[in-house]
Order: structure tokens, then sequence, then C-alpha cells
């Protein structure tokens, strides 16, 4: 169970897991999904309004003039939403990552800001990252306010730089390392 200010928070909406980071993609389709309305909401709240509906009216002269060009009677629907523009059009977010970490802050960052989500539970994250990279995701996570947990196979080395720290044996013990 999960809580916040005495409230039950529904985990599926305030967890992400990470289990392999090489496989994170910031554009799965919940995120984009989200994207969309995000940009639905910006272009119905602003003066990208007038210019969408310039874009709908040219593509609507447009399939008038092709109906009209062939032999066939052939009709149209007329779709003004605007997210099948932007998914017609494509928009993504680009993935040009240097660097796993830099993969991993841009997912982590980007699911934060669309998805409202508050904790990320990373499992051998220390697998793939040197302490540098970790100190990275660190920082970045605690000027976002982004809480994250690491589940580990192995105690890490230098686990000074982890606190809390805490194993959990065989017999479900918690033994607490950070003192």
């Amino acid at each position: 169970m999960v809580a916040e200010d005495d409230e039950v928070l529904n985990l599926k909406e305030t967890l992400c897991c990470i289990i392999d980071p090489f496989s994170l993609s910031v554009n799965e389709k919940r995120l984009l999904n989200r994207l969309y309305d995000y940009m639905k909401n910006e272009i119905q709240s602003s003066e990208f309004l007038v210019e969408n509906n310039k874009v709908y009216s040219i593509i609507e002269q447009f399939a008038i003039h092709l109906i009209q060009a062939v032999d066939w009677n052939l009709d149209y629907t007329n779709k003004t939403d605007v997210v099948s523009l932007l998914k017609f059009m494509d928009i993504h977010f680009a993935e040009h990552f240097e660097s796993l970490i830099e993969k991993i802050i841009e997912y982590v960052r980007i699911v934060n800001e669309l998805l409202h989500v508050k904790c990320f539970i990373f499992v051998n994250i220390l697998s793939y990252l040197n302490e540098m990279e970790m100190n990275e995701l660190f920082k970045f996570c605690h000027y976002q306010k982004i809480y994250i947990l690491l589940i580990e196979n192995r105690q890490p080395i230098n686990v000074q730089s982890f606190k809390p720290a805490m194993i959990i044996d065989e017999d479900c013990c918690i033994i607490d390392i950070s003192v």
C-alpha cells in the first residue's frame, strides 16, 4: 500500500517499475496519448486554434478537389479531430540519446510530467549505471521531487551513498545497513 497525506494511492497511477532500462521508450502508447491530449488542449486554448482551422479548411478543399477529379461517386468524412491530425503527422518524442543515463532521465521526466508518476522503482539498475551516472539520476530526482527505490540483487560496494539502505533476506528479515 502506498499513501500520501493519509490518502491511499493507486499503485498503477503513482508507481513505475523499470526492470530493463534498455527497452525504455518515451514513445510508448500511453505517453503519446497523453502528449496528444496535452497538445489538443494547447491548440484549443491558444492562437493555434486559428491555424488549426485553416489546416482543416485546406484539407477539406483538397478532398473536394480530389473527389471531383475522378469518375467515381465518392464521399469523405469531414473529420476535424486534432488527435487524428497529430497522429497523421506522426508527432512523437525524439529519441536521440547519447547515453543510457540520458535515456533514463528523459523517460523519468516525461512520465512524471505527463502521467504524474512520483515514484520509480528500479530493479538492478546498479548493474547498468556507474556511480557518476547514479549520482546524476539521484540529483535529477531530488530536484524534481521524484522518489526512487532501488531493488538490487547484491549489496552495493559504496553502500554509504545509498540512504536509507536495507537488506531483506530470504526470511524477509530487514537489516538496516545505512548506519
